[in-house]
């Protein structure tokens, strides 16, 4: 029996990586990426928020975006695969991580100019903790919230080899596109949702290493990990369009 993600709450933050050394070279550079982020967030985002007007936030905040909802994580998935793609074509990479539970806030007084946002549960603090955990350009998802949304068989890559058709879901279908990340959680390969970059493949991973060159040495592992993303995904792809029939073993 299929699951139901039609009611899962979650929570997701993200921030840009690199945006504090931009500043470092000129406000004006630094600036000029916040600006990109912000029209391209809103750009995404503005139909999906206005479709889920009582059920879906999102917030900005300098370099930083949270995103609280219910009832559609599907497409808030989708709209931020999309997001971190446009980011991508534009050399700007956003990282972070999806945690299950909403995001409420505790009522407190306050004044006209004088804002008080305490959350009521952790789920900032665990979805703030996993987003720093890795490197790269990543979208995780916690353990227990992708458990939720995958069927058990699917728990790992080698089941879901094994199980491919149980559950009978269409190739594209979103649940195809999570896989492990490691022991502790969960990924969402975000280049699926538009595949036109499997035909320049090799150019993304030229273009990656030549990042690489110029990057200061706190950057370039963040290169390293968002090439073995692509990997990856080009991996999944592959299975999933039945182009390749064994499992391999990529090194993370």
């Amino acid at each position: 029996m299929e699951k139901d993600t039609n009611r899962i709450e979650f929570t997701y933050f993200g921030d840009l990586l690199g945006t504090s050394e931009l500043y470092n070279i000129h406000r004006d550079v630094g600036y000029n990426q916040l600006d990109k982020f912000y029209k391209i967030m809103y750009d995404d985002f503005k139909q999906l928020v206005e479709e889920y007007e009582t059920t879906l936030y999102v917030y900005l905040f300098s370099d930083s975006l949270f995103i609280t909802g219910k009832n559609n994580i599907e497409m808030v998935l989708k709209t931020l695969s999309s997001v971190y793609y446009k980011l991508f074509s534009e050399k700007i990479f956003l990282r972070g991580a999806m945690v299950e539970g909403y995001l409420n806030y505790d009522p407190r007084v306050e004044l006209r100019n004088f804002r008080k946002q305490l959350p009521t549960t952790d789920v900032l603090f665990r979805a703030t903790k996993l987003e720093k955990s890795s490197k790269g350009a990543r979208l995780l998802i916690e353990k227990g919230l992708a458990q939720k949304i995958l069927h058990q068989n699917w728990y790992t890559e080698d089941t879901y080899i094994k199980n491919f058709y149980n559950p009978k879901l269409p190739n594209d279908d979103f649940k195809r596109k999570i896989v492990q990340n490691g022991y502790q959680a969960y990924e969402y390969l975000w280049p699926l949702e538009d595949c036109e970059w499997l035909k320049g493949y090799l150019d993304v991973q030229e273009l990656l290493k030549e990042k690489a060159y110029f990057a200061p040495n706190n950057v370039i592992n963040h290169l390293r990990e968002t090439r073995k993303l692509f990997r990856i995904a080009k991996y999944r792809f592959e299975i999933n369009n039945h182009l390749r029939r064994r499992p391999i073993r990529i090194k993370r």
